[in-house]
C-alpha cells in the first residue's frame, strides 16, 4: 500500500462535558455503596426531620457578627418549617467556627455528626465587625442553605455553563484551590440531582460568575436574596402545616389526632421480603414518631414517589406498592394501643423493581403522610434521591491530535456503576459512505484499550489531572480498499463496552481527510 498523508481531522475539542460567595466549599459525608450492586438509589440527600428545632451554637466570633449570623438565618424559616435555635451551652447541631479558612458548611444532616464530634460544621472565615452588610447577608444565606441540605446550584446538571477552564482553573490557583478543589465545588458531579429540578442562576446557591470564566461571556450576578426557585424547593422539602377553618358541625368533644415525626432512617440497596413474599433488592425506611388521640384508629404510614419534574411515577403493575391511580408508593398500616403511642422505628420497604425504569440515571423523589382515618396528620417534605441501572456514561466525546501519518485519540468520558470491572474503550472506522470498514475476517476493523475504573464514578480526560485513555495507531494500518482509498475521506468515532456489549457511542461521526505521497 502506498503511504497516505493526513490533510487534516475535524474534530470537537472537548467543550464543557460538565455544564460568588467569596468561594464558598460545601462539604459532605461521603455515602458508601455496594460495588456488587447493578442498580439502586446512589445519591440522596440527607435532610433534616421537617419540623425540626435545629440548635445552633458558636465557637467564638463578636457580638456583632453572631447577631447577623442569627438575623439573616432567620429567612429560611419564613419558607421552611425549620426553626434555629441559638444556644450557649449543651449539645448542638451546628457549630459555627470563625477560622481563616473561607467559609464552608456541611451539608444537611451532616452538620449534626460533625457537631457531635466536636467539630465545626459550619465556618465564616472573613466576617469582622467591619464586614459589608450585602456580604453578611449573602453568605450566611448561602451557607445555612447547605445546612438545610442545598448544594451548589452551578452543579445543577441542567445548566448549560460554559466555563472557560484554564482561566478558572487559573483564577482559583491564585486563591490557594488545588485543581480537584476547583472541579468539586465549581464544575457539575454528573447525576447531581439534589438541587431545584430547573437550572436557576439567581439561586442564592449559586457562585458569582465573571463573563471572563466562560467561552460566551455568560454571567452571574452576586445574588444576595432568596430566589423564587430557592423558596420553592426549601418549602417542598420543608413544608409547613396546612391549617382550615373549623366549622361549627367539625366541633366535637372529641380531641383531634396528632402526630409528630421524630426521626427517619434509610438504608439504600438492601435485600427484604416484599408483599409478594419475594427477596428483592429496595429502599427500607425506618420512621420513629408520636401519634396521639387515634387509640384503635386506623392508621397509616404511606410513602409516595414521584419524578424530580413532580410528575407522579406511575407503574400499573406494582401490584401491593401502588395508589388506585398506579403511583408508585408504599403503605405500612397499624392502630395505636394508648391515646399517646410512640414508634420507634416503623419500618417500610420499597423495592426496586416498583420503579420499572430500565437502564439509565433518573432523578426522582419521595414523600410520606403520617395518617389517621385517611386524614393527614403531618408530612415528611421530599427527599431527593437518583436510582440508577446498570453501568451509565453520561455523555462520550473525544479529542483528537495528528502528528504525521499518526492519530492519537483522547476518549473524554464520565463511567459510573463499573466499580473495578474491566471495560473497553475502541476507536471504530467507517468509510465516506458510513459502511464499516473490514478486516480480512470480515470484521469491523478497530482500535481498543482495557480499562478498569477504581471508583464508583471514574472521570476520563476531562480535566488536566484526570485518568487517561490513550487510541492511537499510524493511518497506514487502517486496512481500507481501493474505493475508500480513492475517496480520501473516512470517519471514526469512539465506543465504549462492558463484558462485550456497546454501553454507549459517540453521537458522531469525526471525518478523517487524507491523500497519497
Amino acid at each position: 500500500m502506498k503511504k497516505l498523508t493526513l490533510l487534516f481531522i475535524l474534530f470537537c475539542f472537548f467543550n464543557n462535558l460538565f455544564g460568588q460567595v467569596q468561594s464558598c466549599q460545601d462539604k459532605f459525608i461521603a455515602q458508601e455503596f455496594d460495588k456488587n450492586r447493578e442498580n439502586g438509589v446512589f445519591d440522596y440527600n440527607d435532610k433534616w426531620i421537617n419540623g425540626s428545632t435545629i440548635k445552633v451554637k458558636f465557637l467564638g466570633g463578636s457580638d456583632f457578627v453572631k447577631s447577623k449570623i442569627v438575623k439573616y438565618s432567620r429567612y429560611w424559616e419564613k419558607y421552611a418549617n425549620i426553626t434555629f435555635k441559638f444556644i450557649d451551652f449543651g449539645s448542638a447541631d451546628i457549630l459555627i467556627s470563625f477560622l481563616d479558612d473561607g467559609s464552608w458548611s456541611y451539608v444537611g444532616k451532616a452538620s449534626k455528626k460533625i457537631a457531635s464530634e466536636n467539630r465545626a460544621s459550619m465556618n465564616f472565615g472573613w466576617f469582622t465587625d467591619t464586614t459589608k452588610e450585602i456580604v453578611f447577608k449573602r453568605t450566611i444565606l448561602h451557607e445555612f442553605g447547605h445546612a438545610l441540605g442545598l448544594h451548589h446550584e452551578h452543579t445543577n446538571p441542567k445548566n448549560n455553563i460554559k466555563w472557560n477552564k484554564p482561566v478558572v482553573y487559573n483564577y482559583y490557583s491564585n486563591k490557594g484551590w488545588t485543581p480537584e478543589k476547583v472541579r468539586s465545588n465549581l464544575f457539575p458531579k454528573y447525576g447531581e440531582t439534589l438541587s431545584n429540578s430547573k437550572y436557576d442562576k439567581y439561586s442564592i446557591m449559586h457562585y458569582h460568575i465573571p463573563k471572563e470564566h466562560t467561552l460566551d461571556g455568560y454571567s452571574v450576578g452576586w445574588n444576595s436574596e432568596l430566589s423564587n426557585g430557592d423558596r420553592n424547593i426549601i418549602s417542598e422539602m420543608y413544608p409547613k402545616p396546612t391549617t382550615k377553618k373549623v366549622t361549627s358541625t367539625e366541633i366535637s368533644n372529641t380531641k383531634p389526632a396528632t402526630g409528630q415525626i421524630l426521626d427517619v432512617q434509610m438504608e439504600h440497596g438492601v435485600y427484604r421480603l416484599d408483599k409478594n413474599n419475594t427477596n428483592t433488592l429496595g429502599t427500607e425506611l425506618s420512621i420513629s414518631f408520636n401519634i396521639n388521640n387515634a387509640k384503635s384508629k386506623k392508621s397509616s404510614i404511606v410513602a409516595y414517589f414521584y419524578h424530580a419534574n413532580g410528575r407522579k411515577l406511575i407503574n400499573n403493575e406494582a401490584i401491593n406498592y401502588r395508589t388506585d391511580i398506579g403511583q408508585v408508593g408504599a403503605l405500612k398500616e397499624f392502630s395505636p394501643t394508648y391515646e399517646e403511642s410512640t414508634y420507634d422505628g416503623l419500618k417500610i420497604f420499597i423495592p426496586y423493581w416498583t420503579f420499572d425504569l430500565g437502564n439509565g440515571e433518573f432523578p426522582l423523589k419521595f414523600m410520606f403522610n403520617l395518617r389517621s382515618e385517611d386524614k393527614t396528620l403531618v408530612t415528611s417534605g421530599y427527599y431527593q434521591i437518583t436510582y440508577l441501572k446498570g453501568k451509565i456514561v453520561n455523555e462520550l466525546k473525544s479529542n483528537a491530535i495528528m502528528t504525521g501519518v499518526n492519530i492519537g485519540v483522547l476518549p473524554i468520558f464520565v463511567i459510573k456503576n463499573a466499580e473495578e470491572e474491566e471495560c473497553t474503550t475502541c476507536l471504530l472506522f467507517v468509510n465516506s459512505k458510513y459502511q464499516p470498514i473490514l478486516t480480512q475476517e470480515n470484521q469491523h476493523f478497530k482500535i481498543c484499550q482495557n480499562f478498569t475504573p477504581k471508583n464508583f464514578t471514574e472521570i476520563y480526560g476531562v480535566h488536566p489531572d484526570d485518568n487517561k485513555i490513550s487510541l492511537s495507531l499510524d493511518i497506514n494500518d487502517i486496512p481500507m480498499n481501493k474505493s475508500e482509498l480513492n475517496s480520501g475521506k473516512i470517519y471514526y468515532a469512539v465506543a465504549l463496552y462492558s463484558e462485550g456489549t456497546e454501553i454507549i457511542r459517540e453521537a458522531t461521526w469525526t471525518p478523517i481527510e487524507f491523500q497519497f505521497e
